[in-house]
């Protein structure tokens, strides 16, 4: 790596104290991620992938270890406002138009209104929600929610995209097209993206490179460089390489759960079935 990475972690841990004692969900954890690469981050439910983000973005505090944005601390990067933040669930004001709710953050930040407008609704156009710009949030679908959602998070100019599994709730026709336009919107930005995802398929989709993190604590098990050429289409799900891609996520990701399961059954782990494309 010639540059200094947009976002570096070293030896990074977080432990919470419990009622029912110490949980490490984070351990001696480094990564770092080069400016404009778009990373996708899996792994098993509950092993630590939202509290890696957050401590990216500087709402969480490690317990041990360094993490650098942009040459400073999460906390500076936040100030200077680098970054752009999706999660799962879209958190528009439902008293708000479209326009409204992806104009906020220039509302919180004091800019005029004529400029708040018209960046808006470029985003809005960017996102393919124009002609929208009036409706409320109810009168909305999910998949439409999260394109504002993506559009807010935009309308600041951020160098860095955090995405915490922002379409898992959707159903899966939905989530393509969702993932062809985030792609689409990547691609003429440019940005610094990390997404956070349990689908094996979006990672692959989507990313240049995968990480995949064992079960808590959190740490890398495997990095793997998707080679699949850009632009990215559907298409590409169904080619040799993306399925050659996908199993090599795959027997990182269970290859624990399989050796487990084997000792447990005092046999040889068995091989991770080649149609398993989902970590869910």
């Amino acid at each position: 790596m010639t540059a200094d990475p947009a976002i570096d972690l070293r030896g990074v841990s977080k432990r919470y104290l419990t009622r029912g004692g110490e949980v490490e969900a984070v351990s001696s954890l480094s990564l770092a991620i080069r400016a404009g690469e778009f990373v996708a981050v899996i792994g098993p439910s509950g092993c630590g992938k939202s509290t890696l983000l957050k401590m990216v973005a500087g709402i969480e505090t490690p317990t041990a270890g360094t993490i650098t944005v942009e040459g400073g601390t999460p906390d500076q990067a936040r100030r200077r406002r680098l970054f752009g933040v999706v999660f799962q669930d879209p958190v528009l004001l439902p008293w708000r138009t479209l326009e409204g709710n992806v104009s906020l953050p220039l509302e919180i930040v004091g800019s005029r209104r004529p400029e708040r407008a018209r960046s808006a609704r470029e985003l809005i156009e960017l996102v393919g929600l124009a002609g929208f710009e009036a409706s409320l949030p109810a009168q909305l679908s999910g998949g439409m929610k999260q394109r504002a959602a993506i559009a807010r998070a935009l309308i600041l100019n951020p160098s860095i995209l955090l995405l915490d599994e922002p379409f898992g709730a959707l159903d899966e026709y939905t989530r393509n097209q969702l993932n062809l336009e985030l792609l689409r919107i990547w691609s003429q930005s440019r940005v610094t993206a990390l997404l956070i995802t349990h689908s094996i398929q979006e990672a692959v989709l989507l990313a240049d490179r995968v990480v995949v993190l064992t079960p808590r604590p959190a740490r890398v098990a495997m990095e793997v460089d998707v080679t699949l050429p850009r632009p990215r289409q559907l298409a590409q799900l169904r080619t040799r390489e993306c399925f050659e891609l996908v199993g090599r996520v795959s027997a990182a990701l269970y290859d624990r759960l399989e050796r487990e399961a084997g000792r447990e059954r005092g046999e040889p782990a068995a091989a991770l079935a080649p149609g398993h494309l989902d970590s869910r």
